[in-house]
């Protein structure tokens, strides 16, 4: 009888206990068989307790930034004292059930912890100052992540972690719990779990979690301003309106201007202290955008450390790599740990199927599921033993084989749409990502769009990079790598044939960005019906730039652009319709104004483009734009070189620009100390500048210098 994958299913089902299966969905057939080689670093200096509580059945992970007004305080009094005995009990050191005056010290410790909330945090009830502050702060979601680590999670699963000592001692208690393992050990589905978990809490608990993902260029979900906007959002909607702290910043910083890190960490810091308790579950701290860990680090050691800003409510979990800057962080502090892998080191598993899984796996989730789809496309017994004899070791060696399996004639697609996965500056939609292959490289001339090119049904791409990307489930389907472990081995250069360098990968995706806007060569009306047939225009309207300067500007490039900003064309108005970067505004259609190239150039400060229309006399003085002048323009964005540009040809440092302000104000208020030195040096008026708009100490000084130089040659 032939070994189907049904028979491999129920064999593996037979042969492994229960208790210790952290199962996950893979294809639609396949458990799979996951030693949790994850390992639990404990901070916590109290003694360990039982909380007691346990998880009754599977249910679907909230988005926590949208819980409704009714969770707040006042209106939870009689579900907290209700739930006293299992939650608040560990808390006060009473000893549940056995104690008479126990309810007594309960009432009276929820009649405490309401006092101390409405005494330490005060809101505002008002939905339209909560809509403005929303859009002002910009909190990223990561709930997708969440609910997609949650469907791959059977039900019943991580139980070993969730029941076990370490983690209801950290639930009970306010500490620090560190889970760290080696990629695709299961740490982000576990995440999920446990948020499943605390979901359950009382709502008088406030909780709150962050996903940092490196996949896909999400800058959102890597950066540490972006953990405290989601954060402080987050236990915002779990109270009964805008904390005022943030309702102050808000007033404080106005809608154009941002919030200082240390200004938001300082208002998170207030909200925390509105709860009786805390949970904040951080997943994936290794993917944090390298230039911010260092801070992340130091604020999670702030809280949770023996500091004057510690937070004696705060239960923090935290995953990752075990990579040196973190562990180094993670074990200076108070800590106990266990390793949870050896729970499971006496599992049986059928013979033929152990003997090679657990032998290469070396503990990696990623591997065992990558192998289970493998084995699953299996017809007979046959087929599964010489898959078997035939598995590649590590996680390397299944995406080696994975590229190398991709059809000679479609490998430039996927190398494509795998270099838009990897460096895109947002998640992409199918769609999107499909029509990425329409530019036509093969030309001797240049780049060009070719409608011919665009695959018929864009989820063909799925097809052609097999076991490397995966959808989304929602309303709109984006496309993202299928793990880190995809990116990381694509930028390794261990496969010559697909080694993708983050500079060139920019520089092509500019390049097919601009071609495929040069395909809106009439100045027919664009509408947003019209552009549903171009699904890529409108990132590539809103992108190109980024991609321009993040890559290294080569001839093709510098001639495709100055293609798009020659005077007074269809594609420069279509693309300022479609994205008008002097506004930030996305399809402004038939309402777009168009200005002069050099003014586009300056503001984006595209250099070589800027040389080039200066060179081909290009007016330095135009007025236009948001600005006023090239001048005003590069000024406000700190392009330095441009400013030079413009200067050393005849642009003007005291013309006044839009509003009547001046280059030098401009300048000297967004804090560009060099080019404040070059228009002063160009004669820029220092008068037109208000010192109380400048932050800068070394920028009042040049213009207090300046004042004192000015005052001194009118003496003359």
């Amino acid at each position: 009888m032939p070994y189907s994958p049904y028979s491999l299913q129920r064999d593996l089902h037979h042969f492994l206990r229960p208790s210790f299966l952290c199962a996950y969905k893979f294809a639609t057939f396949c458990p799979i068989l996951v030693v949790p080689a994850v390992r639990i670093i404990q901070m916590n200096k109290q003694k360990p307790e039982e909380s007691g509580s346990r998880i009754s059945k599977r249910s679907h992970v909230p988005n926590l930034g949208a819980t409704s007004a009714d969770s707040s305080a006042r209106s939870q009094v009689s579900a907290y004292q209700t739930m006293g005995h299992t939650f608040i009990g560990p808390f006060i050191g009473c000893t549940v059930g056995g104690n008479n005056n126990s309810n007594e010290i309960l009432n009276a410790s929820c009649d405490h912890q309401l006092q101390a909330i409405g005494r330490e945090l005060r809101v505002i009830k008002d939905n339209k100052l909560e809509e403005k502050i929303r859009k002002w702060l910009s909190p990223p979601d990561s709930s997708k992540t969440c609910n997609e680590a949650d469907e791959k999670r059977q039900v019943d699963t991580c139980s070993w972690f969730l029941e076990g000592g370490r983690f209801r001692d950290w639930e009970a208690r306010p500490g620090f719990l560190w889970v760290q393992g080696k990629p695709g050990t299961g740490k982000t589905i576990l995440c999920s779990a446990i948020i499943n978990k605390l979901s359950e809490k009382n709502g008088l608990f406030g909780i709150a979690y962050f996903f940092f993902d490196r996949r896909d260029s999400q800058r959102d979900l890597q950066l540490h301003d972006k953990l405290m906007r989601s954060l402080i959002w987050q236990f915002s909607h779990q109270l009964d309106g805008i904390p005022t702290e943030l309702a102050n910043l808000y007033e404080c910083t106005g809608d154009h201007h941002q919030p200082l890190v240390s200004q938001l960490q300082k208002v998170l810091l207030n909200i925390l202290g509105g709860f009786p308790h805390v949970y904040i579950v951080i997943d994936a701290l290794d993917e944090c955008n390298s230039s911010n860990i260092e801070r992340t680090l130091g604020w999670v050691k702030e809280l949770v450390s023996d500091t004057p800003r510690k937070v004696k409510n705060l239960h923090m979990l935290v995953t990752s790599r075990p990579e040196s800057d973190i562990e180094k962080v993670f074990e200076a502090l108070d800590s106990h740990s266990i390793d949870v892998g050896e729970a499971t080191s006496n599992q049986d598993i059928v013979k033929e199927i152990e003997s090679v899984l657990t032998e290469r796996a070396d503990g990696s989730f990623r591997w065992v599921a990558l192998q289970l789809a493998e084995l699953g496309k299996c017809l007979s017994e046959d087929e599964i033993m010489r898959q078997m004899k035939d598995l590649p070791k590590g996680l390397d060696g299944i995406y080696r084989r994975m590229l190398k399996a991709i059809d000679g004639k479609y490998c430039t697609d996927a190398m494509t749409f795998l270099e838009w996965l990897l460096f895109s500056s947002r998640p992409m939609k199918v769609a999107e990502i499909a029509d990425t292959i329409t530019v036509d490289f093969s030309s001797q001339d240049q780049p060009a769009f070719k409608q011919s090119k665009r695959y018929r049904n864009p989820w063909d791409m799925l097809k052609r990079c097999s076991g490397l990307v995966t959808k989304s489930e929602g309303k709109y389907c984006f496309v993202k790598l299928s793990h880190f472990s995809v990116k990381e081995y694509l930028l390794s250069g261990h496969q010559k044939d697909f080694t993708i360098s983050k500079e060139a990968a920019h520089l092509k995706i500019a390049k097919i960005s601009v071609a495929y806007l040069l395909q809106f060569d009439s100045f027919e009306p664009l509408t947003r019906t019209s552009l549903r047939s171009s699904p890529l225009a409108q990132y590539a309207a809103k992108d190109w730039i980024n991609h321009t300067i993040f890559g290294r500007m080569d001839p093709t490039l510098l001639t495709l652009i100055l293609q798009l900003f020659t005077s007074e064309t269809a594609p420069l108005t279509n693309w300022i319709r479609i994205y008008d970067i002097d506004g930030n505004k996305e399809l402004s259609m038939d309402n777009a104004r168009v200005h002069p190239p050099l003014y586009y150039a300056s503001l984006a400060g595209l250099e070589e483009v800027s040389k080039h229309l200066v060179k081909n006399q290009a007016d330095v003085n135009a007025q236009g734009g948001k600005h006023g002048t090239p001048l005003q323009a590069v000024s406000s964005r700190g392009h330095n070189t441009i400013v030079k540009l413009l200067l050393e040809n005849g642009a003007d440092a005291k013309a006044r620009g839009r509003l009547n302000s001046k280059a030098l104000k401009v300048a000297s208020s967004r804090g560009h100390g060099m080019i404040v030195k070059l228009l002063l040096a160009n004669g820029a008026d220092v008068n037109a500048v208000v010192m109380d708009d400048v932050s800068d100490v070394t920028i009042q000084k040049l213009l207090q210098d300046a004042k004192e130089h000015q005052s001194l040659l009118m003496q003359f």
